[in-house]
This record gives C-alpha cells, sequence and structure tokens, in this order.
C-alpha cells in the first residue's frame, strides 16, 4: 500500500517525493507532464546528493 501519494510534478512535489522515498516511505507522484521523467537526476538543493533515475 502506498504511504504517500503526491500530486504535481513541480520543484515542490519533486521534492516532497525525493524526501519521502529517502525516509523509506512508499512513494507515488501523479503529474500530467513527462518532461521531468527524461533527467538523468535530481537534485536536492539541501545538499543532498543526486538520485539517478
Amino acid at each position: 500500500m502506498t504511504d504517500v501519494a503526491i500530486v504535481g510534478g513541480g520543484p515542490a512535489g519533486l521534492s516532497a517525493g525525493l524526501f519521502a522515498s529517502k525516509n523509506g516511505l512508499d512513494t507515488v507522484l501523479f503529474d500530467t507532464d513527462e518532461t521531468w521523467m527524461h533527467k538523468a537526476h535530481l537534485f536536492n538543493y539541501l545538499g543532498v546528493g543526486s538520485v539517478g533515475g
């Protein structure tokens, strides 16, 4: 079962998904635009390393 469902793939949604996932929560993110999925890495600007995708 999903712990966190995030609607929106903008900077806030991606950051929320990143932190939820890094904290061991089963996370799903919904967005209408697929452009963010084409990036190889997501960077957390608070100093945490990149997450490959």
